[in-house]
């Protein structure tokens, strides 16, 4: 069977993100720095950042374990992982980048010391199965770091571009909240329970409120939310039109033009930051 988030990573969605790496890494800048601030990388450490994309989280930690450490990424995104080892021969950064499923791959057992994320681990289809997976190639006395999004309604970066979009879609057909993609770990008694399924212990759930920075004017913020988000997401399903887009991006462009009150257009977003020991 097909797995959609493979097809959709391993294609259309990570193609964009290849293309617009510098853009989503200015967007998404207060996450990394919430990310690294938790995670605890230590010289020396042997780290796997699943769903490494672009190598952006991967390269910070080759440069805080030093030459004494080894950092491994893996990603589906034939495209990301072109940049990331691109970016990571720029860098002269020894870094091993695996193009697989983190859910299935065949990891050394007892690998490595920690596993980062940032927004990567949202995307299984069955997670209780990918965590157990990751647990086991964690050392006796490593750990898990990750971040993910809380709900669709927490992130006004998300929620506020579909509403002002819903006049000219179909109607919404019922989303199971739990289903892979950006906001299935919304629930965090659901993630611990996940999580203590797979074995890990001494889970945190801590919840993290970074600014995200959709651009510098209102088209940029438009064109942002329209790649990647719930609308982006809802766009993609219905199959909407060019004509309608245009008209979506119109409405989206009036209502940034009102939000711009620094350097950049800014929302709030809402992310838990998970922390457990495997």
């Amino acid at each position: 069977m097909k797995d959609e988030q493979i097809e959709l990573w391993d294609g259309p969605l990570g193609d964009i993100w290849a293309t617009k790496q510098q853009d989503y890494d200015r967007i998404f800048r207060d996450l990394d720095s919430g990310l690294y601030a938790h995670a605890d990388i230590k010289h020396g450490m042997k780290i796997l950042d699943v769903g490494c994309g672009c190598g952006t989280t991967a390269l910070y930690a080759a440069s805080s374990v030093g030459s004494g450490g080894q950092v491994t990424g893996i990603d589906v995104s034939t495209a990301m992982l072109k940049l990331a080892r691109a970016r990571a021969a720029a860098a002269s950064a020894s870094i091993q980048f695996i193009q697989a499923d983190a859910a299935t791959y065949s990891f050394e057992k007892a690998g490595f010391d920690l596993i980062v994320s940032r927004l990567g681990v949202m995307f299984f289809a069955d997670p209780q199965a990918a965590f157990k997976n990751l647990h086991n190639s964690l050392k006796k006395h490593g750990s898990l770091c990750f971040l993910c999004f809380r709900s669709v309604e927490e992130n006004s970066w998300a929620s506020e571009p579909l509403r002002i979009a819903l006049p000219f879609l179909k109607s919404l057909e019922v989303i199971d909240p739990d289903q892979p993609g950006p906001f299935a770990f919304a629930n965090a008694d659901r993630l611990k329970k996940i999580l203590q399924a797979s074995e890990f212990r001494d889970i945190a759930v801590i919840p993290f409120n970074p600014t995200i920075y959709l651009g510098d004017d209102a088209v940029k913020a438009a064109e942002e939310v329209m790649r990647f988000g719930q609308l982006a997401r809802v766009m993609r399903v219905q199959q909407t039109d060019k004509s309608t887009k245009g008209e979506i991006k119109k409405q989206l462009v009036s209502y940034y033009e009102t939000q711009k009150s620094a350097p950049e257009i800014e929302h709030e977003a809402a992310c838990w930051i998970v922390k457990a020991n495997g």
